[in-house]
Parts: structure tokens; sequence; C-alpha cells
């Protein structure tokens, strides 16, 4: 009798689960709305032939946590061309913390020898923050900036929570000793 109750218990516990799940992934389904809160839109420079759209990559990612990203075969993206997922709440908090911390300014950098290829525009429209710098190694931005870049392509990676963690939160420098402060 006991072991019948034990299955049972754990059948429900699943079942609870499974209903919790599927809501959350239907919520996810729906179309975003609104404006992105954070959009990144990768260009070529050139076009493949005269008159041919310039190819796009855009990453967009919305308040609900729903996120979209539509490639471009020019790229050398294969199919699909357009996804979409959904964004842990925890993975969701980390990226609107580092898009509090991001400057989008430029800063001064070292000259870097690469050939560019394309034009890379990160943007946060619901602030109106907006900074365009090339690819591979264009005008380099602030280091919030840099850390937000990276820590969306984490979000909508299926990383684990710890390395979005880790991609979204800047590393904190190393201070020297203080004559004035005694080290703890």
């Amino acid at each position: 009798m006991s072991g019948r109750l034990v299955f049972a218990a754990i059948a429900a516990i699943a079942l609870v689960g499974a209903v919790g799940h599927a809501t959350a992934a239907a919520e996810c389904r729906q179309r975003p709305r609104g404006r992105p809160i954070y959009r990144a839109t990768v260009v070529g420079f050139a076009a493949p032939s005269p008159g041919a759209p310039v190819p796009r990559q855009i990453l967009a990612i919305y308040p609900d946590g729903t996120w979209t990203w539509h490639g471009d075969p020019a790229f050398g993206d294969v199919a699909p061309l357009e996804r979409a997922g959904c964004v842990a709440p925890a993975a969701l908090r980390e990226l609107t913390a580092a898009l509090a911390r991001a400057r989008f300014r430029f800063v001064a950098g070292p000259v870097c020898a690469a050939v560019n290829y394309r034009k890379a525009v990160i943007e946060a429209p619901r602030r109106g923050a907006r900074i365009v710098t090339a690819s591979p190694c264009g005008r380099p931005t602030d280091r919030g900036t840099e850390v937000l870049a990276a820590c969306a392509e984490g979000v909508v990676g299926d990383r684990a929570l710890d390395d979005v963690r880790a991609a979204c939160r800047p590393g904190r420098r190393a201070r020297g000793l203080s004559l004035r402060r005694p080290a703890r």
C-alpha cells in the first residue's frame, strides 16, 4: 500500500511540474509585443551583387523574455533562418542588470590590424541608446557594452545559469593596496 502511495505522490508531483512547464512554454510561444529591450544588428559592408539587399542578422530580446533571431544566407547562416525562443526569468534579470550597466560609449583602445567586414549595431531601443562599431575589431566600446553583448549571446544560447551569470557580470578589477586602508 505504501509503495502505491509513494508512486501516486511522485506521479502527482511530475504532473504538476509538467503543467507548470507547459504553461511557461505556452507563454513563451506567443509573438513578442512592443519594443525590444536589446537588439543587435550585424550588417555586411557590401551587398553580394550590385542592387541586391545588404545581408543582415538581427537578434532582439523583448521585456517578456521572448527573443527572435533573423539570419541571412549571405552570411552563411543555415536553415532555419528565423528562430525564436524564451529567456529564463533569472537570465532575463541578469540581462536587465547588464543593460543598466552598459553606457553605449566608445573608449580609447589598441588599434586592430584585421580587416573589418561587418558593421555591428548594438542598441537598447527602450532606453534610446545605440552604438555602431565594426566587426571583428572596430572602435572599442566601454566594458559595460561589451559585457551586454556577451550577456545577450549567452542568454539566447542554451547555457547554464552560472555561465550566463559569468558572462553578464563584469569581473571586478583587483585594487592595489592602499596606505590609508588596511587590506581585508
